[in-house]
């Protein structure tokens, strides 16, 4: 029986090259895969969570990957981005939370929410006003769930799969300051 206080969170190595490159596409596949066209998947898929891609992702110094796990079996991941924060959002200096991902079988348990928690200290630590992110308008249950920890839309942007141009919400948390 899974409990959330087994859930280790830990930063990826480029070891975890292929563990990510895995658990994104099925993430994803899951999550989107019924809403979009085969090729159009296809295409991101391939482009995206690919080794090679995600390597290049864990070399990069602006990127750090959390991976949730129990007793090394990873369900899921969250990707953070320190790069420059784009015009369209209004905290300055924030962290994009780019990806919070977990695979079917770790829903409801705790996963989300401990992934979420840790993308909150991290840009704590990090002496930053909050977090953002884009969410496909038509995900409802990470929309409500980012709305559970208080993010709000702010604003739109547009997100590709393959080659089709999607509207995704910009959402934003502000820390409040103590």
């Amino acid at each position: 029986m899974m409990r959330k206080d087994d859930i280790l969170i830990r930063r990826a190595t480029i070891l975890d090259a292929s563990l990510l490159a895995d658990v994104g596409a099925v993430c994803f596949r899951d999550a989107f895969g019924a809403d979009n066209d085969p090729e159009d998947l296809k295409l991101h898929l391939e482009t995206t969570y690919n080794v090679e891609t995600i390597r290049q992702a864990l070399d990069d110094p602006t990127i750090t990957y959390l991976i949730a796990e129990i007793s090394g079996t990873a369900f899921g991941f969250a990707r953070l981005s320190v790069a420059e924060t784009p015009v369209k959002i209004t905290l300055n200096d924030a962290i994009e939370l780019q990806q919070i991902y977990v695979l079917k079988r770790g829903w409801g348990k705790g996963f989300g929410p401990t992934l979420m928690e840790k993308s909150v200290e991290f840009a704590r630590d990090h002496q930053k006003t909050g977090l953002w992110l884009g969410v496909w308008k038509k995900n409802n249950r990470a929309i409500a769930f980012y709305k559970k920890w208080g993010f709000e839309i702010t604003g739109e942007h547009t997100f590709m799969v393959g080659n089709d141009s999607q509207q995704d919400f910009l959402m934003e948390l502000a820390f409040r300051q103590a």
